[in-house]
């Protein structure tokens, strides 16, 4: 995995590792004969970081219309995940709908897709500092990243523009017009988690401490266009002890949503400061 999809130091952003599983899922999937397939949800686990440029192993399996994937680096597995695919009876196009939000995130998917970006800072002013600049989803210090900042819209809501997405047509559907989904996780990923509610990002940056995604569940709503300006918004659905929760949603600036995530985010157990060791 090439060093700019970077997030933690060392490693691989959590939502480029886990969109990375969408590709072989999908082809997988194709090998019965049947020719049209979207992915419409991946849920994974992250057991360890995934390291940049290092050779990764890729599992996949089926069980009926359900997929299970893995990322591993020699016998260790850092990453699994399960998958449910949607089949087509013709190719999917940019704009077509996927599936639906879950009943009982309907109405925060809908809230969260019309948020407006607020006139405001980005949130790591707010907060202080960034927790890992050098990320490839929100980081400031990533010349080749997504530049997707959110901003804080009132405490445990952010929203970020995310104006062009024109470099990221998806490769594995050669060039269809649409967005890579492992760009697509990516910049939903990371607004999930720093809606944490600035005060308490504030602590942790004063106690040296950072924290990382655990697990991420994302619906894929519709195939979204690479040729439109999309928006990132967020919100905290609470704590416990190391572990923080939360949820964000891609949508376009007439309120359409293209994908949501719930997130479990945790405190990592070194201090920031030996995890980075200087390194953004």
């Amino acid at each position: 995995m090439p060093a700019r999809f970077r997030g933690p130091p060392g490693g691989v952003n959590g939502g480029v590792a886990v969109g990375m599983l969408a590709c072989p899922i999908m082809h997988h999937s194709q090998r019965g004969g049947v020719e049209h397939a979207a992915v419409s949800r991946i849920t994974a686990r992250i057991r360890a970081g995934v390291s940049v440029e290092r050779d990764l192993a890729v599992t996949v399996r089926q069980s009926g219309g359900h997929f299970s994937g893995a990322l591993q680096e020699g016998e260790d597995e850092l990453l699994s995940a399960t998958s449910e695919v949607v089949w087509f009876d013709d190719a999917a196009r940019p704009g077509d709908a996927i599936g639906n939000p879950p009943p009982d995130r309907a109405a925060d998917v809908a809230e969260l897709a019309a948020l407006p970006v607020p006139e405001a800072p980005p949130f790591y002013v707010d907060t202080g500092e960034h927790p890992i600049p050098g990320c490839f989803s929100c980081g400031p210090e990533n010349p080749q990243g997504l530049y997707v900042y959110p901003r804080v819209v009132r405490d445990g809501v952010t929203c970020a523009a995310w104006p062009d997405a024109s470099a990221f047509d998806n490769a594995e559907r050669r060039g269809d017009g649409s967005l890579s989904l492992a760009v697509l996780t990516s910049a939903i990923d990371c607004s999930s988690g720093v809606c944490l509610p600035v005060a308490q990002q504030r602590e942790l940056l004063e106690l040296d401490q950072f924290f990382l995604l655990g697990s991420i569940d994302v619906r894929y709503l519709r195939v979204p266009p690479v040729t439109i300006p999309y928006r990132v918004a967020a919100k905290h659905l609470g704590r416990e002890g190391r572990k923080f929760y939360g949820m964000s949603v891609l949508a376009d600036e007439d309120g359409v949503a293209y994908a949501m995530a719930e997130t479990t985010w945790i405190i990592a157990a070194i201090s920031r400061t030996e995890a980075f060791g200087g390194v953004s």
